[in-house]
């Protein structure tokens, strides 16, 4: 991204605020190029990018360690017990399957992927239009 709007100043902190900068008369942020009214908001989406991005990684380990067909050790243990709350609601929604090479394919923990998918990119939706000063695009 590219310099800062004029009046804008880059954001104090760590280096997780190298993409934001906050006006210093209007106290708007700028965010990925997405002008916002708070701090709080770019906040918000950070932490809900951060605890979806963990999700994905749950889920996808637990299915490739299902397609693996991973020995039952401590940590695949703890991989089925940590990821099970999520993939619960979903077990069972189709049938399992198994690719020509003969590992067995988990659609359940694929249909579970592309719903939280769809729930990440809405919350990301709703938090962005909540928290935008309006319709303009900076890139």
């Amino acid at each position: 991204m590219g310099a800062p709007a004029p009046g804008a100043t880059e954001a104090e902190g760590s280096a997780s605020n190298c993409c934001m900068w906050v006006d210093s008369e209007t106290n708007i942020v700028m965010h990925r190029g997405v002008l916002m009214r708070s701090r709080a908001a770019v906040r918000v989406l950070q932490v809900v990018r951060v605890a979806f991005g963990a999700l994905y990684l749950l889920l996808l380990t637990r299915l490739v360690l299902d397609y693996v067909r991973a020995r039952n050790v401590e940590f695949v243990r703890w991989m089925d017990r940590a990821s099970d709350v999520f993939y619960r609601p979903f077990a069972g929604i189709v049938p399992n399957g198994v690719d020509p090479g003969g590992h067995p394919i988990v659609w359940s923990l694929i249909v579970a992927l592309v719903v939280y998918a769809l729930v990440h990119a809405i919350l990301v939706g709703i938090i962005r239009t909540v928290a935008r000063t309006g319709e303009v695009q900076v890139e």
